[in-house]
């Protein structure tokens, strides 16, 4: 192959790694690996639990699911699932000060978590070419 050949391979448009959308991917995996932990997390019994999950307590831990959720309809629509991952993270925390009258700095761990692919799905949605319709 000669180097100008070389040169035609390499220009954005023909190069299969400027076209592979790997923050998009990145992000998908991530959101696939952490819904599976949290199926996983769901049905298996805590063996340490003495009583029942308060009703108060269930309502935060399905902010967190909606926030998993909002992550899976990121597939279809990057932007609004990550700003609907990220908005529903900041509702969470915003519930949890009212209704247990404080906050713990664990709760950036859950961020550490669920807001990167977020960011992920956002910044790969901004790379990606508009389609014919715009």
């Amino acid at each position: 192959m000669k180097l100008a050949d070389w040169r035609e391979v390499m220009k954005p448009e023909n190069n299969w790694l400027m076209e592979a959308n790997w923050l998009g991917w990145t992000a998908r995996i991530w959101s696939l690996l952490l819904l599976l932990f949290v199926v996983a997390r769901i049905i298996t019994p805590d063996p340490y639990a003495t009583e029942p999950v308060p009703t108060e307590d269930w309502f935060l831990l399905s902010f967190w699911a909606l926030a998993i959720v909002s992550l899976i309809l990121a597939w279809r629509w990057p932007k609004a699932g990550a700003v609907m991952a990220v908005t529903i993270m900041a509702a969470r925390e915003l519930a949890w000060i009212l209704l247990k009258d404080g906050w713990l700095i664990n709760f950036l761990l859950i961020w550490l978590i669920i807001v990167p692919p977020a960011v992920f799905y956002w910044l790969s949605a901004r790379q990606a070419k508009p389609g014919p319709a715009g």
